[in-house]
């Protein structure tokens, strides 16, 4: 029963945050935005809200699904580091579930990053992970490990990490889960 509600949540969710598809006449997406249906509105609620928070390298393989219509990105991360969590080790390769959408900008292969997460629960595939609050939990590192957003939309979570130093972000998230 927990099964089915889990499942009918998800879909509904993912349902409900499509907000505008244009689909070109061969019947790739063009343009895809979505409606965000969670704001955080600090890094502790981002924090609190992710069951696990990494610092992750992009492996070169990605895979597009297409669901209903909707291209989905499949990629596969390796765990550089642990910041909250206890689900991952250092070392594992894990996959991140993304919507190819201007609000959940596809991460670039090869680059690093600090990623929100949570274990997504639907149909589209099993045993991924999703981005809490879509762009707000996904961070990239720099080549000079300050942080920076993969996306032109902000907030005041985005806003406070933009070059500041990954060590001061994850500094701050673990202060977090440590209260």
């Amino acid at each position: 029963m927990k099964g089915k509600i889990l499942f009918t949540l998800s879909l509904g969710i993912l349902c409900g945050l499509i907000y505008v598809t244009k689909i070109t006449p061969d019947g790739n997406n063009k343009d895809m935005h979505l409606k965000v249906d969670y704001t955080a509105t600090s890094l502790e609620d981002l924090t609190n809200n992710s069951s696990i928070v990494v610092e992750a390298t992009v492996n070169n393989e990605q895979e597009e699904i297409d669901y209903s219509g909707i291209t989905f990105t499949l990629s596969e991360i390796k765990i550089n580091n642990i910041i909250k969590g206890d689900n991952l080790l250092k070392n594992d390769t894990v996959l991140l579930l993304q919507t190819n959408s201007y609000e959940d900008p596809v991460v670039e292969k090869g680059s690093k990053k600090i990623l929100f997460l949570n274990k997504y629960e639907g149909p589209i595939v099993e045993n991924a992970y999703v981005c809490t609050g879509l762009y707000q939990g996904n961070f990239t590192v720099n080549e000079d490990n300050t942080i920076s957003t993969s996306t032109k939309y902000s907030n005041n979570i985005t806003n406070v990490f933009v070059n500041k130093s990954k060590d001061e972000l994850e500094k701050s998230i673990k202060k977090i889960n440590k209260n």
